[in-house]
């Protein structure tokens, strides 16, 4: 209820295209959510921020089709995103937090991902990319899966994920500059 209130501060067209994105998608969104959270409280926060999200976003090209395929999997992709910051501040300890799995440099991407906007950005990044490098970067990042699993899942070489994964994050820090977000870098 709190959402469609909030989508009152929109104009009525993106209004109305909200709305339908949300009441299409909010069962998906609650069920993706509460498997990540396994919290009803903290999945229905998660699909709060996710919709917050969304509705900055509802001007992007993804929702001239609020049925497509992309559009669905931009919701999907919003909604985890959302989720894994909700873990994060809740102190989870996932597979990729064990410090070994991060170099410095990578460490710092992450603490610089807690910057809204930055955040946004990087997303956007991602979302655009070439399938390869988003799914290599996906899972390798968030689903905390090793370069031969995911090898073996995708049925390429481990050096070819290596480099999917190294190529991806390089598409990522030319196209999203930290010095535009207030970081030296």
């Amino acid at each position: 209820m709190f959402i469609l209130l909030l989508s009152l501060t929109l104009d009525k067209e993106k209004r109305a295209l909200f709305v339908a994105l949300f009441e299409q998608y909010k069962k998906i969104m609650f069920r993706d959510a509460l498997a990540v959270l396994r919290n009803k409280a903290d999945a229905e926060d998660a699909v709060q921020n996710a919709c917050v999200s969304l509705m900055s976003h509802i001007d992007d090209p993804v929702f001239s089709d609020i049925g497509s395929y992309n559009a669905k999997k931009y919701v999907r992709e919003t909604v985890k995103n959302a989720s894994v910051q909700i873990l994060g501040r809740r102190g989870f300890s996932g597979p990729f937090n064990d410090g070994a799995a991060y170099s410095d440099f990578e460490s710092d991407i992450v603490e610089k991902l807690q910057n809204k906007e930055l955040y946004d950005a990087v997303i956007k990044t991602i979302n655009g990319m070439d399938e390869k490098y988003r799914d290599a970067l996906y899972r390798y990042y968030v689903l905390g899966q090793t370069v031969k699993e995911i090898a073996k899942l995708t049925h390429t070489k481990p050096e070819t994920v290596e480099k999917r994964i190294f190529r991806g994050k390089n598409i990522i820090l030319e196209m999203v500059d930290p010095k535009d977000y207030g970081y030296d870098r």
